[in-house]
C-alpha cells in the first residue's frame, strides 16, 4: 500500500514473486500473510476519492466543509476567495416591515453584532418583525445564544 490513508493511495496486490515489478515508491507499507487478504482497498473506494475541491470559502467557515468533503476522500485545497466584513448600515424605520429575510449566515451575524439580535434586548420596533434567514445552514446564534426564529 502506498501513501496509506491519503487521498492519493494506492493499493497493489502481488505475489512476493510479482512484487518487485510493481512500481510502488515511499512512502509505502507491505502487508503480508492472512492479513493481506483482507480488503485494504475500501479507502480507495470513498466517492470523492482521487478528486481534489478547491473549497473557495472564507477561512473561518471552510473547515467544517473541508471535513465532509475529506471524509468523502477528496483532497481539499483552501483558497478563500472572500473576506467577510462587517459594513455600518442605516437600518430603515421599521414601522412598515413586516419582515426580514437573510441571505446568508454572514447576514444574521453582522445583524447581531449590531446588538440586533431577537430577544428581549431587542429595541421593540424589531421585536414584531419576523425572521428568516434563507438556505439550508441553521439560523446562526447571538453571542446571548438566541437564535433567529422563523
Amino acid at each position: 500500500m502506498q501513501r496509506g490513508t491519503r487521498p492519493d493511495q494506492r493499493t497493489v496486490r502481488a505475489t512476493l514473486a510479482t512484487i518487485g515489478a510493481q512500481r510502488i515508491a515511499a512512502p509505502a507499507a507491505i502487508v503480508v500473510g492472512a492479513v493481506a487478504a483482507l480488503d485494504l482497498a475500501w479507502f480507495e473506494r470513498r466517492p470523492l476519492f482521487g478528486t481534489t475541491v478547491v473549497v473557495t470559502r472564507a477561512r473561518e467557515q471552510a473547515s467544517g466543509l473541508r471535513d465532509r468533503l475529506e471524509t468523502l476522500g477528496a483532497a481539499v485545497l483552501e483558497l478563500p476567495t472572500i473576506v467577510v466584513e462587517a459594513r455600518p448600515v442605516e437600518l430603515p424605520p421599521l414601522a412598515d416591515v413586516a419582515w426580514i429575510v437573510l441571505t446568508s449566515a454572514n447576514g444574521v451575524a453582522a445583524l447581531f453584532d449590531q446588538g440586533l439580535a431577537p430577544g428581549a434586548s431587542t429595541p421593540a420596533p424589531w421585536r414584531a418583525v419576523a425572521w428568516r434567514p434563507s438556505g439550508p445552514a441553521p439560523p446562526p446564534r447571538s453571542p446571548n445564544g438566541a437564535c433567529a426564529p422563523t
